[in-house]
């Protein structure tokens, strides 16, 4: 969650889109981001390997690259038409600066994904009343919640298996999914590397 603050293009080849979201220290702006992360299987999408799993990626941006008019406008749907499965007629005011293209989601993601989706927005709603309402906007992709490579690492360690004084921590070494996350790993991370090289007790 990004209080106060704006969603930004994350694009790193032609063609293809990706999203994210981010705040400015006062976190003072008129809008808010946050992302809806969504766990999968990698069987679902015949996930095999590392070259399936990217492949699954960046195959929803490319989509979300052309389904926002290939001019990295991107694709959007009001929360609530998302969960009609309707196609907005217009978009609210938002902080994409890019600007938005009316779309339905599930022309951009499989049914095992966005089902998921839909299935949690309610739920969020109840435990935040008014997360659903007609400013709300879903806006596509946010595909890189986390690194989609894992360095592997000692559990108990937390230290590479295979290079002795690294330790892998976070969304960039695959063990987080968001900015919480990402810090209580590094903390974790932390309390370990302290304990082998400057031990308290």
């Amino acid at each position: 969650m990004c209080p106060g603050g704006w969603t930004m293009p994350t694009i790193n080849e032609p063609g293809h889109l990706c999203i994210n979201g981010m705040s400015l220290h006062k976190r003072d702006g008129k809008f808010s981001s946050s992302g809806i992360v969504v766990s999968l299987d990698p069987t679902l999408y015949g996930g095999k390997d590392l070259d399936s799993c990217l492949s699954f990626v960046r195959g929803i941006e490319a989509k979300s690259f052309k389904k926002g008019g290939s001019n990295y406008s991107a694709p959007a749907q009001t929360l609530i038409n998302l969960l009609k499965g309707k196609i907005d007629k217009t978009l609210p005011e938002n902080s994409y600066q890019f600007g938005l293209s009316p779309v339905s989601m599930d022309d951009i993601f499989p049914e095992f994904l966005i089902g998921k989706i839909r299935k949690a927005l309610p739920i969020f709603n109840q435990k935040l009343p008014g997360f659903i309402q007609e400013a709300a906007i879903a806006i596509a992709p946010e595909a890189r919640a986390s690194s989609p490579i894992q360095i592997v690492r000692n559990r108990d360690t937390r230290q590479s298996t295979t290079t002795q004084g690294l330790y892998p921590a976070g969304e960039g070494s695959g063990y987080a999914g968001g900015i919480m996350s990402a810090a209580l790993d590094g903390l974790k991370t932390g309390i370990k590397i302290i304990e082998e090289f400057a031990p308290t007790i």
